[in-house]
């Protein structure tokens, strides 16, 4: 008599419902850690780091945050760091004027000093940069700023690189950078308060802000041309002999 099949774990793993409801569990019992870890902090450098910033105040605060992620420092802390410190209200707006201002400062430099040189540089190679249809450039620019994997300024110069027009350049860019941003902040904030109840509510917004870019990744990676450019160089094709 055959033994009946069971349902294997690899099996389970095949659907994509069951895989992200399993990467949205580990996610949040990370960030719960993640809650604890900087709550038992909270009376060591993290509460002087913060009252440091609060002295330095706000402007040259939000002005290293424009600046220095352009040159390949990390933002998530200074998200972090704005929240603690300055409270949602504040951070989310100054927030708001720093990203934009270094969405500019990013796409200026790279598109006066670092395009040239770079094309040049991969035309000596068998590598190519892709080239965008205007009907696609919207889309091209959403593909690579929900991209994971690369930090902010590089998939700004990505998308410069791929003769991406400042306007949707710039309106695609804000608010998805921003969408990172208000759940980071809610849950610095929250740290800086004790108030695990938001921290949780930062933790969902930033999940639920995930799970709508990746459905609308999705939806736009079906088409060939996008799905084969969103990466920032491909290779040509190899010369026949």
């Amino acid at each position: 008599m055959e033994k009946p099949e069971g349902i294997s774990i690899k099996h389970v793993l095949k659907s994509k419902r069951i895989r992200n409801v399993i990467y949205i569990c580990i996610g949040l019992i990370l960030l719960v850690v993640l809650y604890q870890v900087a709550q038992m902090a909270r009376g060591a450098p993290v509460k002087e780091i913060i009252g440091e910033i609060s002295e330095l105040g706000a402007v040259p605060f939000f002005l290293a945050m424009a600046i220095l992620p352009t040159f390949g420092f990390p933002v998530t802390p200074f998200y972090l760091l704005a929240g603690a410190t300055f409270g949602i209200g504040v951070s989310l707006i100054a927030t708001t004027l720093s990203q934009a201002l270094n969405l500019i400062l990013a796409y200026w430099l790279s598109r006066r000093y670092l395009r040239g040189p770079i094309e040049w540089m991969i035309r000596k190679t068998k590598y190519r940069i892709p080239e965008i249809s205007s009907e696609n450039f919207v889309k091209f620019a959403v593909l690579v700023r929900i991209t994971p994997g690369p930090p902010n300024f590089v998939k700004s110069f990505i998308l410069v690189f791929a003769r991406i027009p400042f306007v949707p350049y710039f309106v695609v860019s804000l608010p998805i950078t921003m969408g990172y941003a208000v759940g980071i902040i809610i849950f610095g904030d929250s740290v800086a308060d004790g108030q695990p109840l938001q921290a949780v509510g930062g933790v969902l917004f930033l999940v639920l802000f995930m799970l709508v870019i990746k459905v609308i990744g999705n939806a736009i990676s079906k088409r060939r041309e996008l799905r084969e450019a969103i990466e920032e160089i491909v290779p040509d094709e190899p010369e026949k002999e």
